[in-house]
Formats: C-alpha cells, structure tokens, sequence
C-alpha cells in the first residue's frame, strides 16, 4: 500500500483529490498532516511516505517550507505542489523543490494521476533491489544547481539575454563547456559563437538552459574516475540524440523538457561507470562479443541497470517526472502509452544507433551492422515497425532516418571500429586540394 500525505490544502481541495486517489489504481493510505512542516515531520517519523502532496493556496511561505525541507531531507519521495492558477511567483518557486506542480483549481484527477505514475515507477524501480545497491556507492553527484536558477530565472518574461549570462558565468568551468556545445557540428552559425549572451541570442534561453544541464553534468562527473573516451562518448551521444528527439517531438508542442530527457537518458550509465569501472569494461566488452545489450549485462554483473539507477538520480535530483520516466523506461517504452517521451526517447535513441553504425560501417566497407563499425554502446536496436505502427508514427520512419543521418554527417563522428582497436573519434571532413 503506497502512503500519501495531504497537507497545506483547502478543504475542498483536499476533498476533490482525496475522492479521485480513491479512484486510482490503489490501495492508498492517505494520511492529512496538519500543521505546517511540523506535521509533515511528524507523519514522515510516524510511517514514512512514498508521495507528499503540498497545497501552496492557503500559505504558500509554508508551503514553500515544507517543499525545500523534504527536498534535502527525504529527497526519495515524491514531491507534488498544488498551486493556485493565478500565482506564478509560488508556482516557479515549487517548480525547484517539486517534482509535478499543477494549478488548481484543476482536474483532480491530474493531481492523482501524477501520484500514480511517480510511485508505480518509485516501486518498480525499489523492488529491482535498487536502494540497497545505491546504499553500496559513493555519494552520488549533486543536482543540476545552475539549470534550476536558470529555470526560474526563465520564467519570468522580462529576463533578458544579459541575465541568463551573468547566471551561466558566474561559473568560468561551465561558461567554457557551454560554448563548446554551442560551437559543436549540431549548431551551424557560420561563424563561431565566443559569449554566452550572444549563444543565448542566436539559440533562445531555452535551448542554452539545455546546454548547460550538459554541462553540469560533464562537471558532475569529469572527477569521478570515469575514462575520458567514455565520457565523451556518452556525451556526445546523448547530445545527438536530444537533438533528434527534439525534431521527433516538434509537433507536439514545446520541446524543451524532451531535450533535456535526451541528454539525461544515459545518465545512469555515468554512475555506474564512476562507481565499477572493471564491470562496465566488462560490459562494454561482453556487449561486443555476445551481442548482447549493455543494459542486460549491467543487471547480470551489478544487480542493476543505467536505466534503473538513471532514473533514480534524476528523481533525487527533483527533476520532472517525465524526464526521470523517460531515463526508466528507454529501453522498453509501453505502447499503449502512445508516442510519449520516453517512446520519442527510444526511438531517437535507435535511430542514432542505427545512423551512427551505418556511416562507421560504410567508411570500413562492410555492412551496416556486421563486422567492423560495430560499436557495443550502440547495440540499441533500429526501431520496431510494429511498435512505430502501434504508437501510431509508422509513416514518419523514412523521414526521421534522413534526420537521423543527417545529424550524424553534421556532427562527424564515427562508432569503434574493431579493425584497428582504436576508440571513436570525432572526424573532421578532408577537404581536397586544388590541382595546381
């Protein structure tokens, strides 16, 4: 039985989620905490909480409190704020402590909704004896600080390019990998971007607040003893793939959380190479021979999987719960979830594979996919056309495979290729000379 604890809520507002939990996959103990923080406190030391759910209408400096505490001290529990439709300022201050916030009034079911899925995926990810392997590592890497200040910065209308700039710069470390995205093969400017303000004037806030979560991630990790050739690798790869998603998505709506779910699906990986690197060689080099998933293997030789520790990280960190679901279940979306995240996500994810595998294969004069050019971080398979049909998108496969390539050519780097032992490289296009 998952237990929920209501607090900081209207009456009538706790009625209307109260009477659609009920409704919800269940059972739920539902638990009302009274009382401000101190109540939550109490009920947390009482019998402990999979979901809290904060009202922010009746006392939103409260409410606020009790977001930020749970934040530091129970940062595995699933945060919901409820904020009232017509305040913004509360709203983008949940919005860094919280992993949902919904504006009510609204459909309750929403609120129980967000409930369900959080700690569907909380449970799963526990039951796969998770917590008792991650109570074995070091420290893990602390939360994305500068991405969330650039999240509330950016909600205000009136932030100019100016701002976002002085933010990312007060940091030299993250000022410099920011402009080295910026000027990678992805982004085409004619001319190389040398500040940050004018990045954020050619790409838009939202696109460099992407950026730089790439960047506090390459600074979370660079220290961890992780190998620099794997570190880039997975870098640039999931860079590449938040790209495509992000072009998978664009008739959807606002991109901005699907790149940032690009970028972070791997994410799990990195932890675990910080934390065994002699297994995920392992791995790496199981992968290669058995032809096996990396991922399989991961659970065979560490009792977890990327996916699995990836989405835990995220969901300490605070991040939305959509991009710790996408990071979950990249490997294995559900088709009658429809073309959602993490489904856009795995099929990115397959695309680059398949793109990246190809052009290797093509430059070794072999197949694609046999023989030389064959990478064991990219043994993500090509997209199922009974899946891509199922969700609905089947028509769009030629289109998103000419994408696909297109940004493997932009960018211009190729898979291991087994021939020689040498690790992947990024390949800069030979320009021929003229005949004198």
């Amino acid at each position: 039985m998952e237990r929920v604890i209501l607090t900081h809520l209207e009456p009538s507002t706790l009625l209307a989620i109260s009477e659609a939990m009920r409704n919800e996959a269940g059972p739920w103990d539902l638990v009302v905490a009274d009382g401000g923080p101190d109540g939550v406190r109490e009920a947390l030391a009482d019998g402990g909480a999979d979901a809290v759910v904060v009202g922010l209408e009746r006392d939103p400096e409260s409410g606020l409190e009790t977001l930020g505490w749970l934040r530091d001290r129970h940062p595995e529990v699933l945060r919901v704020a409820v904020a009232g439709i017509a305040d913004v300022a509360a709203s983008l201050q949940a919005a860094r402590a919280a992993h949902e916030v919904l504006p009510w009034p609204g459909d309750p079911h929403l609120v129980a909704r967000a409930i369900a899925r959080g700690t569907a995926l909380r449970r799963e990810l526990a039951d796969g004896g998770l917590r008792e392997r991650l109570a074995d590592m070091q420290e893990l890497p602390r939360h994305p600080r500068i991405w969330f200040e650039l999240s509330s910065l950016l909600e205000d209308m009136n932030c100019s390019a100016s701002q976002v700039a002085r933010l990312i710069e007060q940091d030299v470390g993250m000022t410099a990998k920011t402009l080295q995205l910026v000027n990678s093969g992805y982004f085409s400017f004619g001319r190389k971007v040398t500040s940050i303000q004018r990045a954020v004037t050619v790409l838009g806030g939202y696109t460099i607040r992407s950026l730089v979560l790439g960047a506090e991630m390459r600074q979370a990790f660079g220290g961890r003893g992780i190998p620099l050739e794997v570190l880039e690798r997975i870098e640039r790869r999931s860079l590449m793939v938040a790209m495509l998603a992000t072009e998978l998505a664009a008739a959807d709506g606002p991109t901005d959380e699907v790149f940032a779910a690009g970028l972070l699906h791997d994410v799990g990986k990195l932890v675990l190479w910080g934390e065994d690197r002699e297994a995920m060689e392992a791995a790496r080099e199981r992968a290669a021979t058995e032809g096996r998933p990396v991922s399989a293997l991961e659970r065979e030789l560490l009792g977890v999987d990327h996916a699995q520790v990836g989405a835990w990280l995220l969901g300490v960190w605070g991040l939305p719960s959509g991009i710790m679901e996408a990071a979950a279940r990249h490997h294995a979306p559900d088709p009658e979830a429809g073309f959602d995240l993490p489904a856009v996500i795995h099929v990115a994810a397959g695309l680059v594979a398949e793109a990246v595998t190809a052009r290797a294969a093509e430059e070794a004069g072999a197949e694609a996919g046999e023989g030389p050019g064959r990478d064991p971080w990219l043994l993500a398979e090509p997209p199922d056309p009974a899946f891509l049909d199922a969700v609905g998108v089947a028509d769009s496969l030629p289109e998103w495979r000419r994408l696909a390539r297109a940004l493997v050519e932009r960018e211009q780097w190729e898979a291991e290729a087994p021939a020689d032992g040498r690790p992947a490289r990024k390949r800069g296009r030979r320009r021929r000379r003229k005949a004198a």
